[in-house]
């Protein structure tokens, strides 16, 4: 009797198995069809550094998507490298030279993409247009005879000099005011901040909060108070303490790590020492800081709190060596 249960239960489960079998190997079949890449495929192009300095090799990712629920069929022609090319900020070709450009990685492109994935190619542009190491704005542009074209933009900055002192010239719509870098303080987040104001990335932002006599507050991408680079820098806390004109940056409540959002201190905030990392300290036009201190805000009430009721903008940040 026992026996007879098992051998049930064993054609039972080889029964299960053989219709798990068919389902997985009809829904393969079913992926396994093939469309093509001409109207389907989706073209993305991303630096694969975040900042560039001059000299520096420049590299450029093309990521191939197959946004479909089949396999994608793709033509080599996809992954040559002579596809991409290089203008200038005013629009005109940089001149190439006759080099390999290097690619990774190097072996045989795929012939198909799985549904919903991607490949990715990079591409070390510099190889082939020299001219890109210096600085500058420059667009790359990936263009192929049957896709439209894709391009991203490269901005090569001023070198970061860990070994030097730099001022900040805070320019904005209510006057000027300057701040010291302590980079022996917070190597990090201080070259972050001066990589982002020489890549133009505070331009045109406006103070989003300010707390009357306590801070005022930018750096913001989205303008709301949420917004940050695209990345996370690590805190580096330190025992400077937070005194009037003190600048640091700003965290997220539920994280430690900054981005690109920074406050001065309006008055001394013990409360800030040690839980916000401490990047300078302005060192002329604290007026400045103290009239954009007294921009009437929606103060302390509705989803945004401290909103500034007039914009106060930051026109540029220019960095200078001390």
């Amino acid at each position: 009797m026992q026996n007879r249960t098992i051998r049930g239960s064993c054609r039972l489960m080889a029964s299960t198995v053989l219709i798990v079998c068919v389902g997985f190997s009809s829904i393969f079949a079913q992926h396994r069809e093939r469309i093509p890449y001409k109207g389907n495929l989706e073209v993305g192009l991303q630096p694969v550094e975040r900042y560039h300095y001059p000299g520096q090799p420049i590299e450029m990712k093309v990521i191939l998507r197959n946004p479909e629920p089949k396999f994608m069929t793709v033509a080599e022609s996809l992954f040559d490298p002579s596809l991409l090319s290089v203008l200038s900020e005013d629009g005109e070709p940089l001149e190439s030279v006759d080099a390999t450009m290097e690619v990774r990685p190097a072996e045989a492109p795929p012939a198909e993409i799985f549904p919903r994935r991607n490949v990715q190619r990079i591409y070390r542009v510099s190889d082939r247009f020299p001219g890109i190491t210096k600085l500058g704005r420059y667009t790359v542009v990936w263009d192929h005879p049957d896709i439209d074209a894709r391009s991203a933009s490269i901005r090569i900055i001023q070198t970061y000099d860990p070994e030097r002192e730099y001022i900040g010239e805070f320019h904005t719509s209510m006057g000027e005011f300057s701040v010291e870098f302590f980079a022996s303080v917070a190597p990090k987040n201080v070259k972050n901040f001066i990589d982002l104001a020489n890549s133009d990335f505070y331009d045109r932002m406006q103070f989003h909060m300010i707390i009357p006599g306590i801070l005022i507050q930018a750096g913001d991408p989205k303008g709301d108070g949420m917004g940050y680079p695209g990345y996370r820098v690590p805190p580096e806390f330190s025992r400077v303490r937070h005194l009037k004109g003190t600048l640091s940056m700003w965290h997220h409540p539920t994280t430690v790590d900054s981005g690109s959002q920074f406050f001065i201190g309006l008055s001394s905030q013990s409360q800030f020492d040690g839980n916000y990392t401490v990047i300078g300290q302005v060192i002329k036009g604290i007026e400045v800081v103290e009239a954009i201190g007294k921009i009437p805000t929606t103060e302390d009430r509705g989803r945004r709190p401290f909103r500034p009721l007039e914009a106060v903008t930051i026109e540029d940040i220019i960095i200078r060596e001390r």
